[in-house]
């Protein structure tokens, strides 16, 4: 009972740090000039290597509670922010050597042209694999925490022995977020929530910056999320 107990006050104090991180947004995220770097997703992080899937689903789905109700991006600032979380801690859960190679294939193949290709194939229908690129994530995240029992959380989920153990983890979230995030954008989120046609948003946010953005967030979310797991890992 005091495991469980202890579980909880660490759940519920990393949502309080999510929703205090976002709060105060504008002070602890950091201009690096070709964009905004934040931390709000590091909790959420923390609660899947501590706590496993549901733990984490749980303090990303707070966390874009958070957003959509005190920051200005609303709806859509909170679903991409959720979808882009998700796709980090499914990575860093699940990730294996070959989908990794996978996922750099097909991130190469989107920023090479192949976002362009897609839209010209599939025209207006490319707003179903932008829809698609959002929801996947989310309901690979709600599966996963469904189906593994949680007190299996912490197994192998923090290689403190060698920072080396975190480099396919963390090349599979670079991978799986860029990708996803090029689809959700372009295809999906521009042109439901902004209005914009595909073509207009791709000269605004060609694919490699969307993937540049997000990758740079997978590595401070997934190397954050790390260390201040490792460190907090005997105290739950």
């Amino acid at each position: 009972m005091d495991r469980v107990c202890r579980r909880l006050a660490g759940e519920l104090a990393l949502i309080a740090a999510a929703i205090a991180l976002q709060s105060v947004h504008g002070v602890t995220s950091y201009d690096a000039g070709f964009m905004y770097v934040d931390v709000v997703g590091v909790p959420a992080v923390i609660a899947t290597l501590l706590l496993g899937m549901r733990g984490g689903v749980r303090v990303a789905a707070a966390t874009a509670l958070g957003i959509y109700l005190l920051d200005g991006s609303g709806l859509v600032g909170a679903l991409l922010k959720l979808a882009a979380t998700m796709s980090t801690i499914v990575a860093l859960r699940c990730a294996t050597a070959r989908w990794t190679f996978v996922l750099a294939a097909l991130s190469a193949f989107l920023v090479a042209g192949g976002a362009s290709l897609t839209f010209r194939v599939l025209g207006a229908a490319a707003l179903y694999v932008g829809l698609a690129a959002v929801a996947l994530p989310l309901v690979a995240g709600v599966a996963l925490a469904v189906g593994a029992p949680d007190r299996r959380a912490a197994q192998a989920s923090i290689p403190r022995s060698s920072a080396r153990l975190l480099l396919v983890p963390l090349l599979a979230a670079i991978m799986l977020r860029g990708t996803l995030m090029i689809a959700g954008d372009l295809f999906f989120a521009v042109p439901v929530f902004f209005h914009e046609s595909v073509v207009d948003a791709m000269r605004a946010y060609p694919p490699a910056t969307i993937f540049l953005w997000n990758g740079v967030q997978a590595v401070i979310d997934a190397v954050a999320g790390w260390v201040l797991a490792g460190a907090l890992q005997s105290r739950v």
